[in-house]
């Protein structure tokens, strides 16, 4: 966690590059192959709940993640002419993640 005054450009642009412009290169080379194939498809990007509000420390991961989700709107948009969807998906059970699904949820949901 850094603060924004102790930010340097080189940690956000590493945040930016992976987060968002990497969701950004995967989609647009998955929507090529999909729209070559012809029979439509499913892009979904990985967001997060901080793409929902912000939390001190993390404005370059909140900022990527509010824009995976404007970016995944804009893909909605421009590749439903192609019979593809596009979701973006915020917290995903995994077995890293299956202590934070032991409440049934709850605890994820309230973050929202």
């Amino acid at each position: 966690m850094l603060h924004l005054l102790h930010l340097g450009d080189e940690e956000w642009s590493r945040v930016v590059n992976i987060n968002l412009t990497g969701t950004f290169i995967g989609a647009r080379k998955a929507a090529k192959r999909m729209i070559e194939a012809g029979n439509g498809d499913v892009i979904i990007n990985l967001a997060s709940t901080a793409g929902y509000r912000a939390d001190e420390g993390l404005a370059p991961y909140v900022s990527t993640k509010h824009g995976v989700r404007g970016l995944t709107k804009s893909l909605v948009v421009e590749l439903g002419h192609y019979n593809i969807r596009v979701l973006a998906s915020t917290f995903i059970q995994t077995p890293g993640t299956a202590a934070a699904f032991s409440g049934g949820g709850a605890a994820q949901a309230g973050q929202i």
